[in-house]
């Protein structure tokens, strides 16, 4: 929000904020539309209004080329943080013999430190042993130990999502398209459907919000082009036998100095 404000009151980065606004007019109808069709298109044109940008002749080229890669930049981040959730959840709130605190208000703190402890043997021994009380749990506490100790995994992890996220982006626009040419069966539910899409909407916008307040971008266009850039030459990175597992992805975030 505070990273928002800042483009919103700065008065060179105009363009940038009247198409922040329109995403923001078109999920705000969504969210108080009372019928499932007209959420689900208002979410769609929020996303078309963003990440049109000319450079492709048709709009699903535009956000399947980009949109993916983008998604991945704090993916492995969400794992950790939705990891921090559960334990709240199953009540763990702490580790203390690590001292891990999992209603710590600064999250990436917070990720940056379970990440720590998943690479570090003695200390995961104690999580995992605390998360042995629900079986769920420990399950992905393992999983995620797996993950976070292998380059090669994390890669995989990647792979994997950008794929699944082109294949569903490509399912949304089906259903854009039968909403449209009022071919959509209206017993079929669209819920799950327009939480995904206002998933994808919020972790984009966020992206370009802090790449335009922090990292000197200057346009939605310039965001597009520098984000999917950052994420393959972070993938490229990994496959270096010199990169030790302990400096990837220290907090989550794919980032490049």
């Amino acid at each position: 929000m505070e990273n928002t404000n800042a483009i919103f009151s700065d008065l060179s980065k105009v363009e940038i904020s009247n198409k922040l606004s329109a995403v923001f007019a078109y999920t705000n109808l969504s969210r108080s539309s009372v019928f499932q069709e007209t959420k689900f298109i208002s979410l769609w044109i929020a996303l078309e209004s963003v990440m049109r940008t000319g450079q492709y002749s048709d709009i699903i080229t535009h956000i399947k080329t980009v949109l993916p890669e983008i998604l991945c930049i704090r993916y492995i981040y969400r794992i950790v943080r939705n990891f921090s959730e559960d334990c709240m959840r199953c009540n763990l709130k702490s580790c203390n013999d690590i001292s891990l605190d999992f209603s710590e208000n600064d999250k990436k703190k917070l990720v940056q430190k379970i990440i720590s402890v998943f690479r570090n043997e003695p200390q995961y021994q104690i999580l995992k042993s605390k998360c042995g009380h629900n079986k769920l749990l420990l399950y992905r506490c393992e999983e995620i130990h797996k993950l976070l100790n292998d380059k090669e995994a994390i890669k995989q992890k990647f792979d994997h999502y950008t794929t699944k996220i082109r294949w569903h982006i490509q399912r949304l626009y089906r259903i854009r398209n039968e909403i449209t040419h009022s071919a959509f069966n209206e017993t079929k539910s669209l819920v799950i459907y327009i939480e995904h899409l206002y998933a994808y909407l919020s972790q984009l916008m966020s992206e370009i919000v802090f790449y335009v307040v922090h990292k000197d971008v200057d346009s939605v266009e310039e965001a597009y082009a520098t984000i999917p850039e950052i994420y393959k030459t972070y993938c490229e990175l990994l496959e270096r036998d010199n990169l030790l597992i302990g400096d990837v992805l220290p907090n989550g975030i794919i980032e490049l100095d």
